[in-house]
């Protein structure tokens, strides 16, 4: 399952992956998974409306986002108005109502169940991609007081230094 895309930007190709719920266990499994694989997370908050989200999927070329199933109905009503538009997979925390699904596989996003896609990994034959102290595990967007969200580029050493 490929559900990142590539970006190239500041001399470096990115494989960005979107999370979009509360704070919980799933939600660090799956950053630890994109580090894993040498992905970069990008999250979103509560606080983000579409503008913003939208903003933030065309600047990095989303297709996937891990979310709860709130969000489902959130990114397919975006991706109707035009918006996310290179949004292709939505991976739901939770069991996700069919109508929700249904709504938004008519927009073009494939929802996938989080376990199904932990059980399709487990059957993919997929090495460890090493990362360094220079590679990104996280880019975070905050809201500016003006303008547009900026994206913060956290690398593995940022980390561990403010660790």
């Amino acid at each position: 399952m490929n559900l990142s895309n590539q970006c190239e930007g500041d001399g470096k190709v990115f494989n960005f992956i979107g999370i979009w719920c509360k704070n919980r266990r799933e939600w660090l499994e799956t950053h630890l998974g994109n580090m894993y694989m040498n992905r970069t997370t990008i999250g979103f908050f509560d606080s983000m409306g579409p503008p913003a989200v939208d903003y933030i999927i065309k600047q990095t070329g989303l297709s996937c986002i891990f979310a709860t199933q709130e969000y489902i109905g959130k990114l397919t009503a975006m991706k109707k108005d035009g918006l996310a538009t290179t949004l292709k997979y939505i991976v739901c925390y939770d069991k996700a109502d069919e109508k929700l699904v249904s709504a938004a596989f008519e927009q073009g996003i494939n929802v996938i169940s989080f376990k199904e896609m932990l059980d399709q990994g487990k059957k993919l034959d997929t090495p460890f991609t090493p990362c360094g102290p220079e590679d990104y595990p996280i880019f975070s967007y905050t809201s500016g007081t003006t303008g547009d969200s900026k994206g913060v580029k956290l690398t593995h050493m940022n980390l561990i230094t403010s660790a």
